[in-house]
């Protein structure tokens, strides 16, 4: 592993042209006219760039080139100008804001034909009261190798802000399982702009887990970039009183012959709000594409709100392209079953949130899944409170 500090000079000319060029996003722009940001003044937080601990085999440390310190981090030339690109290729202000703020980077390049058994975990706590960590990553898997990195952003500090990028590409034939676990304060923002690129043969299984945050906001974007190129994607979220979470995962098929599936499975409490926004896009030349988008939400009581607006956009006649949204509260014949079985009010409800849960659950790394299972256990959803 190699540790690097120093400026990353990531504020080409272009792109903070671009950023000054831009507004903030206004209420009536689509993504965001469910979602009021009007309260984030961005620019207030300061800067606070910290190294992630870090766990995981030699083998895996060797392909780990990490950098951070308390302003910008450098990293190597390739990495960097990812980075810009991606900034480059920001859809609103917000996202471009993450970019041209980078405090904390990591790039993971794992040979051709390397296979890792043990996953690599960074963990990233948050910084002091009023401060902002924007983390990016940049994940390459060579032809044929298979590895598993899991990041986890948490903290129980009040009123941070954190804003992060993984970047992953995924050559022929390689296989890679990555996760992101939000679980900061309940008076905390956080803004994820992941990307992934596969190749022909590879699998990308790609899990989001996000349980904090006052404001939450998820938009990966997935391309599938040939023939057998698969990507599953799993998300796993819950909603208490305060907390309001936007899920816009975009499945992007742009060559043909490549494969796509999502489930999002979310449970909310009274005063917890979600909106998902999920689209498959098939792109003119992506024939044969099979796509498939799910989004499934669970209110416990009146006055939650999930609002789902799955979409497709396809350009291609020839391809196999479905989705689905279901909302629903609990089943009061299963509560009044399970109750009659002698479990309190309580269980009865909690055991069918965890049945709720289970298809998401099942979906990832027996590691994860328990990690997963705690946490939740700890939110208000199973934990009560507010």
């Amino acid at each position: 592993m190699k540790h690097e500090r120093g400026s990353i000079k990531t504020g080409s000319d272009r792109l903070n042209m671009f950023y000054n060029s831009m507004k903030w996003p206004a209420p009536g722009d689509e993504h965001w006219r469910r979602t009021d940001i009007s309260t984030v003044n961005f620019t207030e937080y300061l800067p606070f760039g910290v190294l992630p601990s870090i766990t995981g085999e030699d083998d895996m440390l060797n392909c780990l080139t990490l950098s951070s310190r308390r302003g910008v981090p450098e990293l190597e030339e390739n990495s960097r100008q990812v980075l810009i690109n991606s900034g480059l290729a920001g859809r609103d202000k917000v996202e471009v804001f993450h970019f041209t703020r980078v405090n904390s980077g990591f790039s993971l390049s794992v040979p051709e034909g390397k296979v890792l058994d043990s996953p690599l975990i960074l963990r990233l706590n948050s910084g002091p009261e009023g401060t902002h960590q924007a983390v990016f990553g940049h994940i390459t898997a060579g032809e044929g190798s298979s590895f598993e990195i899991v990041l986890i952003v948490e903290g129980k500090t009040e009123n941070t802000l954190c804003t992060g990028s993984l970047h992953m590409e995924l050559e022929a034939g390689s296989s890679v399982k990555a996760t992101v676990i939000q679980d900061l304060s309940r008076s905390s923002r956080s803004f994820f702009f992941h990307t992934a690129e596969a190749a022909e043969n590879s699998r990308l299984e790609f899990s989001e887990i996000d349980l904090g945050s006052a404001l939450s906001v998820s938009a990966p974007v997935f391309k599938t970039m040939g023939y057998n190129a698969e990507i599953s994607i799993t998300g796993l979220y819950a909603a208490a009183p305060g907390q309001h979470k936007n899920l816009r995962p975009v499945q992007d098929h742009v060559l043909p012959g490549g494969k796509s599936t999502s489930l999002y499975k979310g449970a909310l409490i009274p005063g917890g709000q979600t909106v998902f926004q999920g689209l498959i896009r098939v792109e003119p030349g992506a024939a044969k594409t099979d796509a498939y988008l799910s989004n499934k939400n669970l209110l416990t009581a009146d006055g939650a709100r999930a609002d789902s607006i799955p979409s497709l956009q396809i350009l291609n006649n020839d391809v196999r392209c479905t989705h689905g949204s279901t909302t629903g509260k609990l089943n009061p014949e299963e509560l009044f079953y399970l109750q009659s079985r002698g479990f309190s009010k309580q269980e009865a409800e909690q055991t069918l949130l965890w049945s709720f849960f289970e298809g998401a659950l099942g979906r990832l790394s027996p590691a994860v899944a328990e990690n997963a299972r705690t946490r939740l256990e700890s939110h208000p959803l199973f934990a009560g409170g507010t």
